[in-house]
């Protein structure tokens, strides 16, 4: 693995760890399930669960010129619901690595 794919490498460990926990451990649930595919879909170079599982939440891998688009994606296809809607300003954010 050459330094300039090691962000695409850690998303696909990502999606692999996230196929694991869901396939061998059976430690996830199909909200989690659906929300890390859309998330996927939505432009995250890889997206798992953590915390506890069955229920937790999860972290998406998305490169800085794609998080407007994915953000947008996931209000519309995945936060839409009235049960959801009120909580997408505290479920759905933004985190960037410090400075090394």
């Amino acid at each position: 693995m050459s330094p300039g794919n090691s962000v695409e490498h850690l998303g696909e460990l990502l999606n692999g760890s996230m196929d694991s926990l869901a396939n061998m451990y059976d430690c996830s649930c199909d909200e989690l399930n659906t929300l890390t595919s859309l998330c996927n879909k939505a432009g995250a170079l890889g997206s798992r669960l953590t915390g506890a599982g069955w229920g937790g939440c999860t972290v998406s891998l998305v490169k800085d010129e794609n998080v407007d688009a994915f953000i947008t994606t996931l209000k519309k296809e995945y936060y839409n619901t009235e049960k959801l809607k009120g909580q997408v300003d505290t479920a759905l954010f933004v985190s960037s690595p410090g400075p090394h």
